[in-house]
């Protein structure tokens, strides 16, 4: 899902936009919180 961001350029926003997938993964995901 990350191939997405590739095209952009900016190296700062990459790892912003990780940590909000990352974020809504576990939103999604409750299991992974509750372990």
């Amino acid at each position: 899902r990350y191939e997405d961001f590739d095209n952009m350029d900016d190296s700062k926003m990459k790892p912003v936009i990780r940590a909000v997938i990352e974020m809504s993964d576990e939103l999604t995901q409750p299991e992974i919180i509750g372990e």
